[in-house]
């Protein structure tokens, strides 16, 4: 990556994403710190064009550079890319979404003044064939103060904000590898509900922006089944697995803000679990009645609804 350091690495795990790859990448090339950026395209064993759109873009820039694997999903692909990147602050992008010109200079910016860990920011819907994008408004992106991760956790329990992405937001990198915070590879649906709350449960300083250039482009996507509500149910406990593996090391107040997520994903398998067939059911209620969840969920209650 050039001669000097980069400020930040931008990484971008791809899989099959030849028709919205160059848009992109250009969208980074094009924004107006791409020269303190390296991006890193890390190719999850495409099978379509995605190969020689990259292979273009490598040979044309000095901070963009590859790396291609066998697939083995979004999780690793993403570890791959914390792994190889050398900036001081790491940003997830996805190989189907773009970002406005000035959405890293302002991330950058607020992070560098803050000293913060992380710095959330917003993010704007777009559908394929639309030109508009609809801004994903969140209130606590108002308020910009710093609070710390467990803070900022509790109030976003406190107003009912369940945005996980780990995508649209800057991570300082030395942050993540002093407390080991990488995503769980088995994980294939709801890898960021881990990540990100982790990421909050750790972080000591974190920051809010209001800005919502970060474009998610929605794909028209194919018919929810039976067997997708299982894998996301098998998805969801592996989350709760993690979250409880980890709970004996956290202090009072990380405990107290991983016992509330705990409510939040209970509800999403327990929703999932309403729309599966009769046996099924009755293992998956069988399995989340464990009672160290239900101890340390108890612990807690901080509402009249975490109760019920």
């Amino acid at each position: 990556s050039g001669d000097s350091m980069a400020e930040i690495s931008v990484i971008i795990p791809i899989y099959n994403a030849e028709k919205y790859l160059d848009d992109c990448i250009i969208s980074v090339i094009n924004n107006s710190i791409f020269n303190k950026c390296e991006i890193i395209l890390i190719d999850d064993g495409s099978t379509d064009h995605s190969k020689d759109i990259i292979q273009k873009y490598v040979e044309e820039y000095d901070n963009i550079c590859e790396y291609t694997y066998s697939n083995s999903g979004i999780s690793a692909a993403r570890n791959r890319g914390i792994e190889k990147a050398e900036g001081k602050y790491l940003f997830f992008l996805d190989s189907d979404d773009f970002l406005e010109s000035d959405y890293l200079e302002k991330l950058y910016l607020s992070i560098e003044e803050q000293k913060s860990d992380i710095v959330f920011a917003g993010f704007s819907r777009t559908k394929e064939k639309e030109t508009i994008a609809i801004p994903i408004l969140r209130k606590q992106l108002n308020i910009q103060k710093v609070m710390d991760g467990c803070e900022y956790l509790e109030y976003r329990m406190d107003i009912e904000d369940w945005e996980n992405q780990a995508w649209c937001a800057l991570y300082r990198k030395s942050f993540l590898t002093d407390n080991n915070l990488l995503f769980c590879r088995e994980i294939k649906v709801y890898e960021d509900i881990l990540f990100t709350n982790l990421c909050l449960l750790y972080a000591k300083r974190v920051y809010m922006l209001p800005n919502y250039g970060y474009f998610y482009r929605i794909r028209p996507g194919s018919l929810v089944q039976q067997n997708y509500y299982i894998e996301e149910i098998e998805c969801c406990m592996k989350v709760l697995e993690e979250f409880i593996k980890r709970y004996d090391e956290l202090n009072l107040r990380q405990q107290h803000g991983a016992g509330r997520l705990y409510f939040h994903i209970v509800s999403m398998i327990l929703y999932r679990i309403g729309e599966i067939d009769p046996p099924d059911k009755n293992m998956y209620y069988h399995k989340l009645s464990n009672l160290k969840i239900r101890k340390q969920m108890k612990k807690s209650i901080s509402c009249r609804k975490e109760k019920i």
